[in-house]
């Protein structure tokens, strides 16, 4: 097992390697930017559910397209493989006229299919998972701020707790304090 202090510096600096790891030198030295990483690596479990929606959607539409506009040249919906990857084209709404036109031409009534997945694939689902990472990302955030709050609260008390010295009431009588205002047990704690 080689370690990074086994390897020489000049050796180390050069790998390949480095550069992949250089992100987690810089997490190291930001505690906020290492915060907000694990908030986001929280977030995942909560979008996995509405990914696997996202993805059967993605593929009942790519099987459709394969059904309704295989028979079409022009398109690239001759195979589940190539409508797979058009729908997932036209999930990113980038280069729509480029899939949809040659369809479009042969068939006028296509428009609905497209529309069709445009409300449900592109407009509900991709909503529907910003919503889903926003809201586990705000719920993650709200959970971390409660431990700082808690972790600050803790270490103020352990900080006033090594301060405060134990009173005899005794002693403020002596010492001329009067009576004191409150009664003070046996494991009172003041601060003098």
């Amino acid at each position: 097992d080689i370690g990074v202090g086994a390897l020489p510096w000049v050796l180390w600096r050069r790998t390949p390697l480095t550069r992949c790891l250089r992100i987690f030198v810089f997490l190291t030295q930001h505690h906020s930017l290492r915060v907000a990483c694990m908030n986001i690596f929280r977030t995942v479990p909560a979008l996995t559910e509405v990914l696997v929606v996202l993805l059967l959607v993605v593929l009942l539409f790519a099987w459709a397209a394969t059904l309704l506009f295989s028979h079409i040249p022009e398109t690239n919906f001759g195979s589940f493989q190539a409508s797979l990857l058009e729908i997932y084209t036209l999930s990113t709404v980038t280069n729509f006229p480029l899939v949809t036109i040659p369809v479009f031409s042969r068939h006028p009534c296509a428009f609905l299919f497209f529309v069709l997945f445009l409300c449900v694939g592109v407009l509900l689902m991709m909503n529907l998972t910003l919503a889903i990472v926003y809201e586990a990302y705000r719920i993650n955030l709200g959970r971390e701020v409660q431990l700082q709050v808690q972790r600050q609260n803790r270490a103020l008390r352990r900080a006033f707790d090594s301060l405060a010295v134990p009173v005899d009431p005794l002693l403020l009588l002596l010492a001329g304090f009067g009576a004191p205002s409150a009664p003070l047990g046996p494991g009172s704690r003041t601060c003098l």
